[in-house]
């Protein structure tokens, strides 16, 4: 997106001065123009992320120095909006996979565990800003994902990738039965291992690390395919683990995702899907992502 680009690198510049020009008389970081040549894709998804909350949905939005990266006045008092980015990282395949080159190989559990890596680390944040004293007790935090990551399934017809990270659902199994039919099964999974061996966890909604988080936010967005102010394709989930709801002004995603239990079950309900899944023993054998 610097000066000289063409076609998609200089609309994607158009947007992103665009949303700058409502975004910076708010800004409170000095250095935020410099980061932007170095983090594009992680500054861009603050930029985006203001826009829809303030501009789009009238929210009271005040971007932080310290702390989470927003603070929202709600009609119930302060709540918090924490903002990461999952991008292909050092992953090789993923990288093949976005280039365009590669063979189509089922990258969805390389993609999750970007996710969940993205997930943790600002888990950990937040822990931190609560401890400084930064989130008060029964503030809500919301904590939203840019996925700038190739093959991530976000549809509404089966569970979307990013959510799977929250649940422990495996990729589906597809059986041919003697009559002609295919009998498909979702197995239940509380971590599996990367190409490297390493370990992922997840089920991370059902994990009490999270409980300060009161909800889950998963955009795709990149200011090279949405315009200024077409929204993003998003799907939004609360943590059934908090204690602290969110306020109903910042459930903005188009897709509403639910959890409810029932007899120590928990059901996500999707727009057109549901799955069951049970919490299970969740203990410190099941390593997380680090």
């Amino acid at each position: 997106m610097r000066d000289g680009a063409g076609g998609a690198a200089m609309d994607g510049r158009r947007v992103c001065e665009e949303l700058w020009q409502r975004y910076s008389p708010k800004c409170r970081d000095p250095h935020f123009v410099s980061e932007f040549a170095r983090q594009p894709l992680q500054r861009y998804t603050e930029l985006r992320v203001y826009y829809e909350l303030a501009v789009k949905h009238g929210l009271r939005v005040a971007p932080q120095k310290v702390g989470p990266d927003f603070v929202v006045q709600t009609p119930g008092g302060r709540a918090h909006v924490e903002v990461t980015t999952a991008t292909v990282g050092e992953d090789r395949s993923l990288r093949d996979l976005e280039a365009g080159f590669g063979a189509f190989t089922p990258l969805e559990d390389n993609c999750i565990a970007r996710i969940t890596q993205a997930l943790d680390a600002k888990r950990k944040k937040v822990d931190k800003d609560a401890e400084r004293g930064h989130i008060g007790p029964n503030e809500p935090v919301l904590l939203v994902v840019n996925l700038v990551l190739p093959s991530v399934h976000m549809n509404c017809s089966d569970v979307p990738t990013a959510l799977k990270a929250l649940l422990p659902i495996a990729p589906p199994r597809f059986y041919f039965q003697e009559d002609g039919g295919v009998r498909r099964e979702d197995p239940l999974r509380w971590n599996f291992r990367k190409q490297s061996g390493a370990p992922i966890g997840v089920g991370l909604a059902m994990n009490p690390l999270y409980e300060k988080i009161s909800s889950f936010m998963f955009l795709r967005s990149r200011p090279w395919q949405d315009g200024a102010s077409s929204g993003p394709f998003a799907h939004q989930v609360q943590n059934p683990l908090s204690a602290t709801a969110l306020p109903g002004c910042l459930k903005v995603a188009q897709h509403q995702n639910s959890f409810t239990e029932v007899d120590g079950r928990f059901r996500l309900q999707g727009p057109i899907w549901s799955k069951e899944v049970h919490p299970g023993p969740y203990s410190g054998l099941i390593p997380l992502a680090i």
